[in-house]
C-alpha cells in the first residue's frame, strides 16, 4: 500500500468516525435516521469527509458545488456524480477541492470550478484514443469538462479507471 492509498484510507476512516459520532450525538439510530447533510447526498452517502487542508475542516458536497456558478455546469457535475455512484462497491468522500469516488483507491475526482469542472482519472489501465487526459501527472490524468464537451467520453474514461481499480482489488493487476 502506498502513501496516497494509506492517506485515502485514513480519510475514509475519519469520515466514518465523524458520521458515527454525529449520529450518536443526535441520538438517531443509524438504521432509522440520517442527518440533513446525508439526505442531500445521492445514494444516502454522506457528503463530508476530512479535508486535506491544514485545519482538517470537513467539507460538504454542497460547499464544493457552490463554487460552480453556472447552472448547466452544476447539472453536468450532478450527472457525473450519479454515474460514479451507480457503479458497485464505491465510496465517496471529499477533500478540500475534490469530490472523490473510490473502490480500494480513488478512480475519479471531480473538481468543480466556476463555469466548468475537471475530472481526474487513474492513468494506468485507461485507454484515451481522443487524447482527453491533460497534464503529465504520473498517476492521474485530468480532463477539462466545459459545457459543450461530450460527457459520454468522460464517463467512458471514468468507467475504465473504475475497472482498473477493481482489477487491482481482485489481484488481477
Amino acid at each position: 500500500m502506498n502513501t496516497v492509498e494509506r492517506k485515502q484510507g485514513e480519510a475514509s476512516v475519519e469520515w466514518l468516525v465523524k458520521i458515527l459520532e454525529r449520529a450518536r450525538k443526535a441520538g438517531l439510530a443509524l438504521e432509522e435516521g440520517v442527518s440533513a447533510a446525508d439526505t442531500a447526498a445521492p445514494n444516502g452517502q454522506s457528503g463530508t469527509a476530512a479535508g486535506n487542508d491544514e485545519n482538517k475542516k470537513p467539507l460538504t458536497i454542497e460547499a464544493l458545488l457552490a463554487k460552480t456558478k453556472d447552472p448547466q455546469a452544476r447539472e453536468r457535475i450532478n450527472e457525473m456524480m450519479s454515474f460514479c455512484e451507480a457503479l458497485p462497491h464505491v465510496q465517496r468522500y471529499t477533500t478540500r477541492h475534490h469530490i472523490v469516488y473510490a473502490t480500494t483507491r480513488a478512480y475519479a475526482k471531480i473538481d468543480p470550478q466556476r463555469l466548468q469542472f475537471w475530472v481526474d482519472v487513474v492513468r494506468k489501465g485507461v485507454e484515451d484514443p481522443n487524447h482527453l487526459l491533460k497534464h503529465k501527472h504520473p498517476v492521474h490524468g485530468h480532463i477539462e469538462v466545459s459545457n459543450d464537451f461530450d460527457l459520454q467520453k468522460v464517463k467512458d474514461l471514468v468507467e475504465q479507471s473504475y475497472k482498473s481499480t477493481m482489477a487491482v482489488e481482485a489481484g488481477e493487476d
